[in-house]
């Protein structure tokens, strides 16, 4: 997909394996939910140069694989070579929220953005408003857009930007195994 695709208000809940991965292309997403997923929350490779903004992750220790599960991870290529294309992801305004037993950023290259990495024990949040709060954080720090292009500029760190930040409502649903539909 290209950079003229853009990917918007996801929520991939319970996966199996990463919630997100993408392998290579130029796709442009925003508003990306990962709720308690078994491996990596958001994991590009294979020449990956798209764009990201506005992300949460939030990881339940109990049903997650303790090997090598990660908020993030970005590598080239699975044999790990510098080939080209590079992959050459940006994150922006993204909220990471990993068990301590978890690396909560793997990156073997770097990846510019505007975040909030934090390692929190297991939390069992099932409203918006509780996932807005631990998505709050650092919400009072300055975000900086200085060489970034393509996205929205905020004047703030992290998914969210106060408690009255409405782009996670009326889709999302933090309690899907309960929710009869």
């Amino acid at each position: 997909m290209g950079a003229g695709t853009k990917i918007d208000h996801i929520q991939v809940s319970y996966s199996n394996d990463d919630s997100y991965e993408w392998f290579g292309g130029t796709v442009n997403c925003k508003y990306l939910i990962a709720y308690k997923g078994w491996d990596d929350d958001f994991d590009t490779d294979n020449g990956f140069s798209g764009k990201v903004q506005f992300g949460f992750s939030l990881r339940d220790s109990r049903i997650a694989d303790k090997s090598q599960s990660n908020g993030f991870e970005s590598d080239n290529n699975a044999g790990g070579s510098a080939a080209e294309p590079l992959t050459k992801a940006t994150f922006s305004n993204t909220t990471d929220n990993t068990k301590p037993s978890f690396s909560s950023s793997f990156f073997k290259e770097a990846t510019n953005g505007n975040h909030i990495f934090d390692d929190w024990a297991a939390m069992k949040l099932s409203d918006l408003a509780s996932i807005i709060a631990a998505g709050l954080k650092d919400a009072t720090l300055s975000a900086d857009f200085t060489g970034l292009s393509g996205f929205d500029v905020v004047n703030y760190v992290g998914c969210f930007s106060g408690t009255n930040d409405s782009w996670a409502s009326g889709w999302t649903n933090f309690d899907p195994e309960n929710t009869q539909y």
